[in-house]
């Protein structure tokens, strides 16, 4: 289940938004402002995806060392079961989510026969679940394929990133360059907020504050009231006249309705569920995703690199090209020949203690190095590597190709480097 810090933290994160934004009024400013409140909404997505993804790491980490082993279940039922946790999870996250956000804002005001204030607060509702869910089965899927959650949480944060800035909000799709006319199209973040003003705004009436009126002069000498002077182009653009008796000086307002306003942001308020539904097909996609990886037994590749590697001396680019094939090798191996849960060691030797290496090194060199390393070497000198490379060899068929490290420093071009370092400087 979801941890309480974390949980924590969305709720506070979600009636911050709404205190940031209490009780907003329906102006051109006030539509503005709500328009982003829903846009920052869509932050709780970094700490759904640091949840989930740690979470279902931990319980990789377990299900590898112990439970794959002993075959207490597979691994389609842990991914299953990560699913299906975060489905409870997440849903009791989004009504204190929903609660805390939706009523500081205002959204829940007004309504009418063809959208009443209940089925719109259900929308909102059905939305931020549909958001939160699309979160965590995004992370989980990404989670169950990358060697450590702090990778699958990065790339789930770019992901997050590039379908925020595209959504529409930011940068109007009238604005966009053409190219870019698909990430608005594929964001689901677009059907978010498109769907939340749509449940939280449509059919409303704009009421321009006093600095919003535009103050139109009517000619001189001309006998027509304000009302009369502006009502061609209140016909033809919207808007309405706040005082439409009067002479002289006119105060018009650009729009009179929210729906004029939203459609200048390319949000259609004729279609009130679609959006819903859209966002039900990004959820189930994500999480149709993470359960075939299940099936398809997705294997987790994760090297970690020896102590010590040696290589021919003076040349540390042999070195680390040399080091990074061989690594690079039995990566592919292990990914392409075995399941899950696998550890390969490939050592190529599992008896030469670091004791041994500081030996053979003072042994070359003329003796005495290895009683100057002082206490703390000293210890960790007679540390010994036992990482056995016996189930790379058996079972990937790897054999080591190189020189033993001892052999190479007694008998190697080591002797040649450590002749050169007790010559007498000129």
């Amino acid at each position: 289940m979801a941890q309480p810090d974390l949980l924590d933290d969305e709720m506070l994160l979600a009636l911050f938004n709404g205190i940031s934004f209490y009780n907003q009024r329906l102006d051109l400013q006030g539509l503005v402002s709500l328009l982003f409140s829903t846009y920052l909404l869509t932050q709780i997505f970094s700490g759904v995806g640091q949840q989930v993804a740690n979470r279902l790491a931990a319980g990789r980490e377990i299900f590898e060392s112990r439970e794959r082993m002993t075959q207490s279940y597979s691994w389609a039922v842990f991914i299953s079961a990560n699913v299906a946790v975060e489905l409870v999870s997440q849903t009791l996250i989004c009504i204190p989510t929903f609660a805390a956000w939706y009523f500081p804002t205002g959204l829940y005001r007004g309504g009418d026969d063809s959208f009443t204030a209940t089925e719109r607060a259900g929308l909102v509702i059905v939305l931020i679940w549909l958001f939160v869910l699309w979160s965590s089965t995004l992370c989980q899927a990404l989670a169950a394929v990358m060697p450590q959650s702090v990778m699958a949480v990065q790339l789930a944060t770019l992901m997050y990133v590039l379908s925020v800035v595209f959504c529409g909000v930011l940068v109007q799709p009238a604005n966009l360059p053409r190219f870019w006319l698909f990430m608005y199209r594929v964001s689901p973040l677009t059907y978010f907020t498109k769907g939340i003003m749509v449940a939280g705004l449509a059919n409303k009436k704009v009421t321009c504050s006093a600095i919003e009126l535009i103050r139109i002069n009517t000619p001189y000498d001309s006998n027509q009231t304000c009302g009369e002077y502006l009502k061609p182009h209140q016909d033809s653009k919207g808007g309405y006249v706040d005082n439409p008796s009067e002479r002289g000086e006119c105060l018009f307002c650009p729009a009179s309705e929210v729906n004029t306003v939203l459609n200048g942001f390319g949000i259609n308020t004729e279609h009130t569920w679609r959006n819903a539904g859209f966002m039900a097909v990004y959820r189930t996609v994500s999480g149709q995703y993470a359960l075939k990886q299940a099936e398809k037994r997705i294997r987790v590749v994760a090297k970690r690199l020896t102590p010590y590697v040696h290589g021919h001396p003076g040349s540390s680019i042999w070195l680390l090209m040399g080091f990074a094939a061989r690594t690079g090798e039995i990566a592919y191996i292990a990914y392409i020949e075995n399941g899950a849960g696998e550890a390969y060691n490939a050592a190529g030797e599992i008896d030469a203690t670091t004791r041994r290496i500081y030996e053979a090194v003072a042994e070359t060199l003329g003796g005495g190095t290895a009683a100057k390393t002082g206490v703390f070497l000293v210890r960790f000198a007679t540390m010994g590597n036992r990482a056995s490379s016996a189930n790379a060899r058996k079972k990937l068929g790897w054999e080591p190709r190189e020189k033993r490290i001892v052999d190479e420093i007694l008998t190697g071009l080591y002797v040649e480097l450590a002749k050169s370092l007790k010559k007498p400087a000129t």
